[in-house]
């Protein structure tokens, strides 16, 4: 090309005229490369133009890519949400998406149930971290709009959070995202994670796709509250209907209706142990319950969860409201038993105490909502609808026992031997009875006085009651006064090697028992005499004979034991006298 055909000569005549009229070659030659220099600028300037178009198609491809992964993966969860009806299933989908490599991060669902805060799963997160994580208060109150934000800089180095972090957990961890989890229009949960979906920095698609999520999982965690809600009416429907069934049915007295009541609320609340108290006089509850249902073996056991019942029912009386405990709280009140957990509902009829239930546990599981509503119902109930079978019960049930015991009294023992020895015969069925004698009362009475010899009478007389407990007998079995410091247990169905079984179960739990009053160890042993229908007799007089000469025989060999009464053919007539020479002494 001609080097002339550089030159804008337009642009400047001057110089060329110059260069013509006498400058000669080196004007040209300056005029040149001043050209060349704007040819090189006007290049240079035409490719940064062409990189940087270049590098916004470059981007705009980047983003079109990353829209297209994040498309993806919205399609692909949304599909795996959509389909979702599990709200744990859901969670853990979510939290596998979060965080598809536990080597960079963490993500962890938390549960929130007042003030209680709990880890329910998690991706990534230590063992040690998952048992000591806590969340800030001022965190959670951003959570409750439901919208993700990020926790980054001093204040997720400063926040309690990061600080409930192992080492390891905090290890390359600058920031945290965080959505909470509503249902029913309050907090139910966080989702917590490090990174969302696997991406080195979130936008603002992220936290759109993150908030979409949850409130699936807001919206499956609400369905299944209400599926819960109705489970649970069903279920606290059907457990009043079979309830209220118990009272409907006949019964040989109202004192069997309540203690079958009882005893089936106790199986419906998952109770060790339920009592119904029957107030006695305006001032507070009687301390002889009326009902009480799950006695333990261990007398000493047994009279220390009987004070702390009877110490928890007192505060429902006095305060008519429903109270609910846990150990800390029955501490607090001075409750010291093997129990963990308590609830006690006072009966109240025209704003008045006239009794309390009292439901306990000793396992670690509190009495929930559900508990608590089915025991107010019951309460209401027995002070309201059968609150005249009750004063009736009660009244028929000091007739039938025995004052100073709380065993049943001679009445009730004479009339159900008639009932059972009679039974016995027409059916060919057994039936056995023990009579028990405390060893040298008349002593004890001496040098004791007789408040001590009623409370070896009391002691000894729960001692029996809670052995036949342990044994598990049937209803049928009937512990009883007998007079003085003797005792009858009557065992239907039982026969001579079951009986002289549970007569020695008797004895030891009495000699092993510590009898102390006022400070003073009061020795108590029983002699036991064992008689069986129709081994030993035929009638209720042979066989009350029999277990009184065996019961004789016990006490003249050297007191503290059990002797079988003897063998003998009833229909001839003899009376069935133990002699030494055909007992048995156990």
């Amino acid at each position: 090309m001609p080097l002339i055909s550089f030159v804008n000569w337009d642009a400047i005549p001057g110089v060329a005229h110059a260069a013509f009229g006498g400058w000669g070659v080196t004007a040209l030659g300056v005029i040149c490369i001043l050209q060349y220099v704007v040819y090189l600028q006007r290049t240079r300037a035409n490719q940064d133009e062409t990189t940087s178009a270049f590098d916004e198609i470059r981007s705009e491809l980047d983003n079109i890519q990353k829209d297209h992964r994040i498309t993806r993966l919205e399609n692909r969860l949304l599909r795996e949400f959509v389909s979702e009806t599990d709200v744990d299933r859901a969670i853990r989908v979510l939290l596998n998406n979060l965080i598809p490599n536990t080597d960079r991060g963490f993500a962890v669902s938390l549960e929130i149930s007042g003030k209680d805060i709990s880890v329910g799963q998690s991706r990534g997160l230590s063992r040690e971290a998952r048992k000591a994580l806590t969340v800030d208060p001022d965190i959670l109150a951003r959570a409750a709009g439901g919208e993700p934000f990020v926790l980054e800089g001093p204040e997720f180095r400063s926040s309690h959070l990061a600080g409930s972090l192992t080492v390891a957990d905090r290890r390359h961890i600058h920031r945290l995202f965080i959505v909470g989890i509503e249902s029913e229009d309050a907090l139910s949960g966080l989702v917590v994670a490090t990174h969302l979906f696997h991406a080195e920095t979130a936008d603002q698609r992220h936290f759109a796709l993150l908030k979409q999520l949850v409130q699936r999982i807001s919206e499956l965690r609400r369905a299944a509250l209400a599926l819960e809600s109705q489970r649970h009416e069903l279920t606290r429907t059907n457990d009043i209907l079979e309830l209220r069934a118990i009272t409907d049915t006949r019964f040989e007295s109202p004192v069997d209706m309540i203690q079958e009541f009882m005893t089936a609320l106790k199986g419906k609340t998952a109770a060790s142990r339920a009592v119904l108290y029957i107030s006695t006089t305006a001032e507070g509850v009687s301390r002889n319950s009326f009902v009480r249902c799950g006695t333990v073996a261990n007398p000493n056991v047994e009279r220390q969860l009987c004070q702390a019942e009877d110490a928890i029912a007192t505060q429902a009386h006095s305060t008519l409201t429903t109270q609910v405990f846990n150990r800390t709280d029955l501490l607090r009140h001075g409750i010291r038993s093997f129990l963990t957990h308590a609830l006690a509902v006072p009966l109240v009829r025209k704003g008045a105490t006239v009794g309390a239930i009292c439901l306990s546990r000793d396992s670690s599981d509190r009495f929930d909502d559900a508990d608590i509503e089915l025991a107010m119902w019951a309460a209401d109930y027995l002070a309201g609808t059968i609150l005249n079978a009750l004063q009736h019960a009660q009244v028929e049930q000091r007739a039938r026992t025995d004052g100073l015991t709380g065993m049943a009294n001679r009445a009730s023992f004479d009339e159900a031997i008639k009932k059972e020895v009679l039974l016995a015969n027409e059916t060919d069925e057994c039936c056995s009875l023990l009579l028990l004698d405390i060893d040298r009362f008349k002593v004890i009475n001496d040098k004791f006085g007789h408040l001590v010899g009623d409370h070896v009478l009391r002691s000894a007389a729960q001692t029996v009651l809670v052995s036949l407990e342990r044994l598990r007998t049937h209803d049928r079995v009937l512990a009883a006064r007998y007079g003085g410091e003797e005792f009858a247990v009557l065992l239907p169905g039982v026969n001579e090697t079951g009986a002289a079984r549970m007569a020695e179960v008797i004895r030891t739990a009495i000699s092993d028992h510590t009898f102390v009053f006022a400070g003073a160890t009061i020795p108590t042993t029983v002699s036991i005499g064992v008689a069986t229908l129709p081994k030993h007799a035929m009638d209720v007089n042979q066989l009350i004979a029999a277990a009184d000469g065996a019961l004789y025989y016990a006490k003249e060999s050297g007191r503290d034991r059990v002797a079988i009464a003897r063998a003998t053919d009833p229909r001839r007539g003899d009376a069935p006298v133990t002699q030494p020479g055909a007992s048995q002494s156990l």
